[in-house]
């Protein structure tokens, strides 16, 4: 199961550097390691080692990611708390947006959010949601800011600092939290093998119930993953 969700999730990364690289800033030598890394994950033999080279996958993506984005909203590294840059403050709320929306869909489904197949427990954290959530970052989150901000949907304007912290001002959160709705709310192909186009909604709450029956059977392979386009 971690496998496939780590696997998923980096070939959405290598996929929206693909899509916003319109510049040709990239060319395949920079995106073999992300192939390289699926490839590494399919011989891992821990969780440990999954998440290792999951991490390490992270740093080359948001290397690349900083590169595409404009001067205003480059980043020095991914942080979380506290947002030291506009682009992470997008990138936190989103994450989090996305996070809710998962634990909804666990617990509509009747599991526990306290116990997942990669994140360790520890209190006050829904792991299963974290884990869920992982290969949709970039399908989701990631490619609604690199959009806002291409549009100039989202400015300068819409940020301020307190202290270190960098924070969305109330027309940010508006304009972030409506352009992630739509998001949400939009039919796309996300299903590989089905050509059937779907809310994201739809087809993670589906992505859940796979999960039950993968519980059930132990089988991983009931598991559905988000289409890579590979």
């Amino acid at each position: 199961m971690s496998q496939r969700i780590a696997s998923a999730k980096i070939m959405n990364q290598l996929n929206l550097l693909k899509a916003h690289d319109e510049q040709g800033l990239f060319d395949e030598e920079d995106f073999k390691r992300f192939k390289a890394a699926c490839e590494s994950l399919e011989s891992a033999k821990s969780i440990s080692e999954i998440i290792g080279i999951e991490g390490r996958i992270a740093k080359s993506y948001f290397y690349y990611l900083n590169l595409l984005v404009k001067e205003d909203f480059q980043f020095y590294c991914r942080n979380r708390r506290p947002s030291l840059d506009r682009f992470n403050a997008l990138l936190n709320f989103g994450y989090l947006i996305l996070y809710s929306c998962f634990i909804g869909l666990i617990r509509k489904n009747g599991l526990s959010a306290g116990f997942g197949v990669t994140h360790q427990p520890h209190t006050h954290h829904a792991v299963l949601a974290s884990d869920l959530m992982e290969e949709w970052r970039p399908v989701i989150v990631d490619d609604t800011v690199m959009s806002l901000i291409k549009q100039g949907d989202i400015r300068g304007e819409h940020f301020e600092k307190n202290g270190e912290e960098m924070h969305l001002t109330s027309k940010g959160i508006e304009v972030f939290s409506r352009a992630m709705r739509e998001r949400i709310l939009e039919i796309h192909h996300y299903v590989e093998l089905d050509k059937n186009r779907y809310t994201f909604l739809y087809i993670a709450d589906q992505q859940v119930k796979s999960l039950i029956r993968c519980f059930k059977s132990r089988n991983a392979d009931d598991y559905i993953s988000s289409y890579t386009g590979e």
